[in-house]
């Protein structure tokens, strides 16, 4: 991620993971919103998901990473916040076919907007394909 990002109070918000480190087959679209990942080969793959929080205001309040699987929610890590800056992850078996796609979306239960870090080594999305 490229800049903070505010997240509101009680939804899920799409993540903006707009930069790569490995994308041999451009699998993943970070352009005109989008940022999914769409396998193009059927099979069971490996997503994971983590993201840190920036200075959360908020104490005792619950925060959430999700993947979404064409749009719904497939799997999600939670943990409770309190205050300063902490991380949440989830990592997930998913079955995908060829033309699916999966996203991350951020949960903040905290009263007001809170922001994900700044930080493209902590911030990370991802997947790849298991040998069956």
């Amino acid at each position: 991620m490229s800049a903070n990002q505010d997240v509101g109070s009680g939804s899920y918000t799409l993540v903006e993971f707009n930069a790569e480190f490995f994308d041999s087959n451009s699998k993943y679209n970070n352009g005109s919103g989008q940022f999914k990942f769409t396998p193009t080969v059927a099979g069971k793959y490996l997503c994971y998901a983590r993201i840190f929080w920036a200075d959360f205001e908020a104490s005792n309040k619950i925060i959430k990473i999700g993947i979404y699987k064409n749009g719904s929610l497939a799997a999600f890590g939670q943990s409770t916040m309190d205050g300063g800056e902490q991380g949440v992850a989830v990592t997930q078996i998913i079955e995908l076919d060829a033309d699916d796609y999966i996203q991350a979306y951020a949960f903040n239960g905290g009263a007001g907007t809170e922001a994900i870090a700044e930080d493209i080594t902590r911030n990370v999305f991802g997947a790849y394909k298991l040998i069956e």
